[in-house]
């Protein structure tokens, strides 16, 4: 199993950061950092100090849905909570987001090896 998780993170680790980079220049933030791991029951996290942090399992998601989960993410160092103001700024860059949503609602407990 753990030769699968280690393919699933380089997986992600390649994907990954040509998103960062393409979402934080149009919100105009830039994280401190960002990390690939195991995150229990969430898909990705932002630390109060600007740490992205996402899933391994992520790479098993369509693009579309980790472009949503990095925006998710990238507008955290806007608005750290999920206020009005947060949904807008993800709004903003992804106005169809609630369909990624859905997805990870129907599909996300499926993606596991």
């Amino acid at each position: 199993m753990l030769g699968w998780i280690r393919f699933y993170k380089e997986k992600l680790n390649n994907k990954i950061q040509p998103i960062i980079n393409r979402y934080q220049t149009q919100l105009g933030v830039e994280p401190k950092s960002r990390k690939v791991m195991e995150l229990q029951n969430r898909w990705a996290s932002c630390t109060p100090d600007g740490k992205l942090n996402f899933h391994w399992k992520c790479a098993m998601a369509p693009i579309e849905v980790l472009h949503y989960i990095v925006v998710h993410e990238l507008a955290h160092l806007i608005h750290p909570n999920h206020s009005t103001d947060f949904w807008n700024e993800v709004d903003k860059i992804l106005p169809n987001y609630d369909k990624h949503v859905n997805w990870l609602k129907l599909y996300g407990a499926g993606m596991d090896l």
